[in-house]
């Protein structure tokens, strides 16, 4: 979830600077009547990021429900997600009690980012570029392939991140590739490098540099789906830290896994 570096999810400490998808691929979530929507392309990936695959799917009847009008109670959702230059996809998942929606694009819940309790989760198109080194990135940017294998070597490799193995499941009928991240608990932010005048932990950005997923702060961990959608990438982050309660755990993993993604 590109968020705000040292702040909520909503937008950049600085002007100018969006947090969301790559070329200012904000994704927005709007009413959707069910099986409205049926233009667009979706997604498909191929490749090599594998480990054990396991299947999970989500037979719950979808509601209708406009993303930011969340919580609107406990349910299975139907969800249009959109962005400038990424596909127009239509996604339904079961939200528990207590997730909210904000801002078009973040799913939330315990106040998001901002609580060390919270968590947040972001939706995001391929990017331009994905570092090598995300405390040292302007020297290390690697021009990106917009596939689920790419960005899950790219990211399993990044310096810094003590990420996990990747590993490839089978959600709601999608290729999935899942490795988690983290900034490292003893980092100092001031030695990164800077972008327009203060320091940025970042994983992956826009041509620009406008558009970036960077970090909110030392100890802040990432879990990252890259998803294959009809041959488009979508990739899922969801944001957390050290302090969160560990029964949410299980609660973030069924709420993914109830998440699928149509034309």
């Amino acid at each position: 979830m590109g968020l705000v570096r040292g702040g909520s999810e909503r937008q950049r400490a600085r002007p100018g600077r969006s947090v969301v998808i790559r070329r200012a691929c904000i994704a927005v979530f709007a009413l959707l009547a069910l099986g409205a929507c049926s233009d667009d392309s979706t997604s498909s990936d191929e490749g090599r990021a594998s480990t054990t695959r396991e299947t999970r799917t989500s037979t719950t009847e979808p509601a209708v429900a406009l993303f930011n009008d969340l919580p609107a109670g406990p349910g299975t959702y139907q969800l249009l997600l959109r962005g400038i230059g990424a596909p127009r996809l239509v996604m339904t998942a079961t939200l528990p009690e207590g997730w909210t929606g904000a801002e078009g694009w973040v799913l939330r819940k315990n106040g998001g980012v901002d609580n060390r309790e919270g968590i947040a989760i972001t939706f995001w198109a391929p990017p331009d570029f994905v570092y090598g080194d995300a405390c040292h990135w302007s020297d290390s940017a690697i021009e990106a392939e917009p596939t689920v294998d790419f960005m899950a070597e790219a990211l399993a490799r990044q310096a810094m991140r003590s990420a996990s193995t990747p590993r490839e499941l089978a959600v709601g009928g999608h290729r999935v590739v899942e490795l988690q991240l983290s900034v490292p608990d003893d980092l100092e932010m001031s030695t990164c490098d800077e972008f327009e005048g203060g320091p940025a932990f970042e994983s992956w950005s826009s041509a620009d540099g406008h558009v970036a997923r960077y970090h909110q702060g030392a100890g802040q961990i990432d879990l990252v789906r890259l998803v294959d959608v009809d041959g488009e990438l979508l990739i899922i982050d969801v944001a957390t830290w050290p302090e969160l309660p560990a029964g949410e755990h299980d609660e973030i993993m069924s709420l993914l896994d109830s998440m699928t993604f149509s034309s």
